[in-house]
């Protein structure tokens, strides 16, 4: 809301989801498994241009790690933009 992004459409990419299943929550990784966690997803934003510079901007000063993995816009005659993105989001286990 701070950027002026309608954000909409956001699903978990299936198959693409990180080692949530390879322990239980609350146990220390094995040896061979990893401390950080991921899962994928595809969203949707409607916005200007300079909205979604402010967007992409909030992203890369966020605490949170995320990557911006594939990035479709579609084109507009008024200025305002639709935007396709899948993410991946990231933790410590």
């Amino acid at each position: 809301a701070r950027s002026g992004i309608s954000l909409s459409n956001i699903d978990v990419i299936a198959n693409a989801k990180g080692g949530a299943s390879q322990g239980a929550v609350g146990t220390l990784p094995t040896v061979g498994q990893s401390l950080v966690d991921f899962v994928d997803l595809s969203l949707s934003a409607v916005g200007t241009y300079s909205a979604f510079q402010t967007f992409l901007g909030g992203i890369e000063k966020s605490a949170r790690l995320l990557d911006v993995k594939d990035l479709t816009v579609k084109g507009s005659d008024t200025g305002v933009y639709t935007y396709q993105m899948n993410v991946r989001f990231y933790w410590l286990r």
